[in-house]
Parts: structure tokens; C-alpha cells; sequence
């Protein structure tokens, strides 16, 4: 998995919400893509630290 590639793509998907949500009914997929982007980054970090070793 290209978890780097997924925490760009949920990044994006934040960015336009705002763009489609004329009364806040998104808001439950922001927090969503928030808890993604958490823990695709940590999985990210974690996969480029055990390639340094």
C-alpha cells in the first residue's frame, strides 16, 4: 500500500468538501478524512523509518 499516496488523496477530498456542503451535512466526512490522513501520515512514517534501518 502507498500510504503516502492515500494521505494526499484524503488531503485533497478535505480541501473540496467545503467547496460541495451548503449545510454543514459533510461535516461527518471531514472528521473522517481527518482520522485518515492521522493514520495513513503515522503508517507513512512508519514505513519510511523501518526502510532507513
Amino acid at each position: 500500500m502507498n500510504y503516502k499516496l492515500l494521505t494526499y488523496i484524503a488531503f485533497v477530498i478535505l480541501i473540496i468538501i467545503p467547496y460541495f456542503d451548503k449545510k454543514d451535512q459533510y461535516f461527518f466526512l471531514q472528521i473522517i478524512c481527518l482520522l485518515l490522513i492521522g493514520i495513513f501520515g503515522y503508517l507513512a512514517m512508519k514505513k519510511e523509518k523501518s526502510k532507513e534501518r
